[in-house]
């Protein structure tokens, strides 16, 4: 059963048709997510970024790489080359180096403020401050 409320997804803005999908997808037991996962893409207006994020979060697969997340291309531009923002196919060459764990990779980026991968990039011992 979801933790989230109604009340609270409507307080941020999430009209009540949505909330009742979100809290049928919040609620599908493992033996359905697979499942619901792999079909979810067949529903108007859902793409590869959203069925990557729900694999990415309920740990589906361990390679799953969000190049199409714009805040995930920024913080590797920044680790990168720091200049022009990489493109999705240059984010997704960029990470084949890191096959087999870009899921976790994935979730360092999505988290990271741009102050962490200063931090990184000058040696410095990251904090909870550099994480969102």
């Amino acid at each position: 059963m979801s933790k989230i409320t109604d009340k609270e997804l409507e307080n941020i803005g999430i009209e009540p048709k949505k909330i009742k999908t979100i809290q049928n997808v919040l609620n599908l037991d493992d033996s359905d997510l697979d499942n619901f996962i792999e079909n979810i893409e067949d529903i108007k207006g859902i793409g590869p970024w959203t069925v990557k994020c729900l694999k990415i979060y309920f740990d589906l697969d361990d390679d799953v790489f969000l190049f199409e997340d714009l805040w995930i291309r920024k913080r590797m531009t920044e680790l990168i080359r720091g200049d022009i923002v990489l493109t999705q196919t240059e984010c997704n060459e960029h990470s084949k180096i890191w096959k087999g764990y870009r899921t976790q990779i994935s979730k360092f980026f999505w988290r990271i403020k741009p102050e962490g991968i200063i931090a990184l990039l000058s040696d410095e011992e990251l904090t909870c401050d550099h994480f969102l």
